[in-house]
């Protein structure tokens, strides 16, 4: 083996609390943390979770303030805690450049200096202002993920109770040929048994001008939209659009 490779455990750690001093109880406020870690290129994990320090009186059926670690009882009590696995790949693009993923300070998600334009001006409002501000066609295929695993905990009756929920999630994104795109978003809660929102959209580039085709097709939000909006940022609210919304359903 030569040479050495350095694998961190934990990037973030956070703890959070207050106390307030001039309150007459429950002066201490519940305690959060949030920890996050890049296990790999294409995978991170997030956890957060928040503590009650207060002792729950289960015959009364309501939070006492009474401080756990000075009656006897647990130091904290885990109410709430969510954990994130989530992470996303893409093929080269076809030019070579930069994908408009890579052109953010994985630091602190803000834009570095290639996505300024020529007036100096950010343009990270065209990328996420709208949903259909900006389609990346350079990038032949692209795919995200995301599991999402929460725990609440509460007190009913008396009785310490658990609920879970779990979700999957994932997105691909693939050009048909270099002026057409097509996204396609869904996911699965397994908690319920259902499948979630189900996203499909298909893209066109005509050069100034962009068309879009969006359409859900199941559940109670299900919709369609055709939109066709000029590009260019100043000229953003010049656009034809139809639209039928959930509501607009039987």
């Amino acid at each position: 083996i030569k040479g050495e490779k350095k694998i961190p455990l934990l990037e973030n750690l956070n703890f959070r609390g207050s106390y307030n001093f001039i309150a007459d109880s429950f002066q201490l406020s519940d305690l959060t943390f949030s920890a996050n870690n890049r296990i790999s290129q294409y995978l991170s994990l997030n956890v957060n979770g928040t503590f009650d320090p207060y002792i729950y009186n289960k015959d009364l059926n309501r939070r006492t303030a009474k401080l756990g670690i000075t009656n006897g009882g647990s130091w904290i009590r885990l109410k709430y805690l969510t954990m994130n696995l989530s992470g996303s790949w893409q093929s080269k693009s076809r030019d070579g450049s930069q994908s408009i993923g890579d052109q953010f300070d994985p630091r602190n998600g803000l834009p570095n200096d290639s996505l300024m334009n020529v007036d100096g001006y950010y343009m990270q409002d065209q990328v996420f202002g709208t949903p259909l501000a900006y389609v990346d066609f350079n990038i032949p295929i692209s795919i995200n993920y995301n599991y999402s695993l929460s725990l609440n905990r509460f007190y009913s009756r008396g009785k310490d109770t658990s609920s879970i929920t779990q979700t999957l999630s994932s997105g691909v994104n693939f050009s048909l040929t270099p002026k057409w795109k097509v996204s396609v978003n869904a996911g699965y809660d397994f908690t319920n048994k259902t499948i979630s929102r189900t996203d499909i959209s298909v893209y066109r580039d005509l050069h100034c001008w962009q068309l879009a085709f969006n359409w859900v097709p199941l559940g109670f939000q299900k919709s369609f939209s055709i939109e066709l909006n000029v590009k260019a940022q100043m000229l953003k609210d010049l656009k034809l659009a139809k639209r039928k919304m959930w509501v607009d359903y039987d």
